[in-house]
């Protein structure tokens, strides 16, 4: 029985995914004393590219809200408005 079979189907097809992606460095794979190992740290390291990369979009994102929703106080006459407006932005730069 193949154990990839027996993934909880919510993952299988992320972990298919990294397997094929850490596949994608195969010579070093070959070059590996343990390939198993390597395969895991490969995909350990596109998971964590990936991740930096999500954080970089995220916090790219987050300006772009922020600076629009200063724009938005700046045209917005009342102080309760203003000031959830604020509340907002704060909570986006403890972030």
């Amino acid at each position: 029985m193949n154990w990839r079979n027996e993934i909880e189907p919510a993952i299988r097809d992320h972990v298919e995914g990294r397997i094929t992606q850490a596949s994608t460095n195969r010579e070093s794979l070959i070059l590996s004393k343990n390939p198993r190992e390597a395969q895991l740290w490969c995909a350990l390291g596109n998971i964590s590219k990936e991740l930096a990369e999500t954080n970089i979009k995220l916090k790219y994102m987050e300006k772009i809200l922020a600076d629009t929703l200063m724009e938005k106080k700046k045209k917005v006459r009342s102080k309760k408005q203003q000031k959830e407006i604020d509340d907002i932005v704060k909570t986006l730069a403890r972030l």
